[in-house]
């Protein structure tokens, strides 16, 4: 663990469908215990019972580098020291998420170091094996068989080589389990170990409902959205990296801003932060502000999403029966205390996608001419960062455009009497627009500023600008 680039690439193959997990290469010879070592794993892992995320993988084999000299082949434990080793931190994943742990290791090295040990037969297994046939461990069936290495000088793709030996057996890595105890609390707000819900005894200032996470069915693959809260027009924040408690105070949206919604499967939903990978709760069963600060859940982590008539959603805490608020307009941190909805109860789902836009009337990309600085204009022949915008879609077809290459917001200059340009820090009427579907998979952009629809004027030979009253070819643009 501790790769930088984890949580992207989780995501990136989350949302192309794919299974995904996470794995840590095991250190017996630590001075951090087997728990600790699963703690972090855990913590950082982006875990959750979701259909599609595969249990999380410990790795014990060899020492690697200068450390197999130093430590020999078992890393100077005995078999009995090394299977208490590899059950504590087995107990420990379990503990966690209800789940064991896959384990990634060689049948010769397992052989000599836990002396063969069968104990682990309920566990998922991976060998590495690079044989002409499959090798097999004495009392344990095979989920994966690695049957040969890649090499890491090679270009992108040639990567080790894995069979799946049992499908069934994989898939169900990725379903529901109930943790059997609570993480061991840490002060620290940086994202390490903390408690669970599970466990009031820390609580004592309001009466505390059970926490325990329960068995339900599989649910569908999470959403990734930002909230945009009604009372202040700014976007919900895991403040300080989810250091400090949910806010809705920014204009623009980052990874701070960004939530995993995922359905519990049992009437509720869960919010999992990308700020820090960690669950948002309704802390102290409700009488403290949402903090995303919890690595498993349970009831103070559960809300009911409920979408009102107006296409916003509100949420209603399992921890209290009370709906979440932007208390004060939004100049504090979101609360569950309101009984009803009203307008500091509402926020925006919003979603961001990544495009190019191609005109229709010339065939050329849209560029923030001279990063930004210039007028929006079709006329770029291939797409770089220039021509790359984020597509802030607030459903109904309301959107605004972000140009990438400078961190700013597409507007409809002087209400739509001047081209478009990325110019703006935050967005508001004139950066707002009606995304139009036209028949022949274009998209059309009706600005908010004017009602008029967003040109490639003269063919493309100038800037776009919200003039037109009516659909035609240099209205149209092609996402891509």
């Amino acid at each position: 663990m501790g790769d930088a680039s984890h949580e992207a690439d989780y995501q990136s193959a989350r949302n192309t469908g794919m299974y995904v997990g996470a794995y840590t290469f095991g250190r017996p010879d630590s001075t951090t215990s087997a728990a600790k070592q699963a703690d972090f794993l855990i913590d950082h892992a982006l875990w959750a019972p979701d259909g599609q995320s595969l249990v999380p993988m410990l790795d014990i084999e060899w020492p690697y580098g200068s450390l197999l000299t130093a430590l020999g082949d078992c890393w100077k434990l005995t078999p009995t020291q090394m299977v208490t080793w590899v059950h504590a931190f087995g107990d420990e994943v379990q503990n966690r998420i209800g789940r064991k742990p896959m384990i990634y290791t060689n049948a010769g090295w397992w052989q000599k170091c836990t002396g063969g040990d069968t104990s682990f037969g309920d566990y998922p297994l991976t060998i590495a094996a690079y044989t002409a046939t499959r090798p097999a461990i004495p009392g344990w069936t095979m989920t994966m068989w690695q049957y040969a290495a890649g090499k890491n000088s090679d270009p992108a793709g040639n990567y080790d080589k894995d069979a799946v030996v049992d499908l069934a057996a994989l898939t169900s890595l990725t379903s529901f389990g109930t943790p059997t105890s609570t993480p061991t609390p840490t002060p620290t707000q940086t994202p390490t170990p903390t408690p669970t819900s599970t466990d009031s005894s820390t609580d004592t200032s309001t009466p505390t409902p059970t926490s325990t996470p329960t068995p339900a069915p599989t649910p569908p693959a999470p959403q990734t959205v930002s909230f945009f809260a009604h009372a202040n027009s700014r976007f919900v924040t895991a403040e300080s990296a989810g250091a400090k408690p949910l806010i809705a105070s920014r204009t623009q949206v980052g990874s701070w801003e960004q939530f995993d919604v995922i359905d519990t499967g049992d009437g509720y939903v869960v919010l999992r932060s990308h700020a820090n990978g960690q669950f948002v709760t309704a802390e102290s069963a409700g009488a403290k502000p949402l903090i995303a600060n919890r690595s498993a859940y349970g009831a103070w982590e559960r809300f009911t999403l409920v979408r009102n008539a107006d296409g916003s959603v509100s949420f209603k805490a399992k921890a209290n029966g009370k709906y979440v608020t932007a208390e004060s307009a939004g100049a504090k941190a979101l609360i569950a205390n309101r009984t009803a909805i009203g307008d500091w109860e509402k926020f925006n789902e919003v979603t961001l996608t990544k495009i190019h836009l191609n005109a229709h009337a010339n065939g050329q990309f849209v560029t923030a001419e001279s990063a930004g600085a210039k007028p929006l204009i079709a006329n770029r022949t291939a797409a770089s960062s220039w021509e790359t915008f984020t597509l802030y879609d607030f459903g109904a077809d309301q959107v605004w455009l972000f140009a990438n290459v400078n961190s700013r917001f597409v507007t409809a200059e002087s209400a739509g009497a001047k081209p478009l340009i990325a110019n703006r820090t935050a967005a508001s009427s004139w950066e707002t627009f009606t995304r139009v579907r036209n028949a022949d998979g274009s998209v059309s952009f009706k600005a908010k500023a004017n009602g008029k629809y967003v040109t490639a004027e003269n063919a493309g030979t100038q800037p776009l600008i919200a003039d037109s009253t009516g659909i035609g070819a240099w209205q149209g643009f092609f996402l891509n």
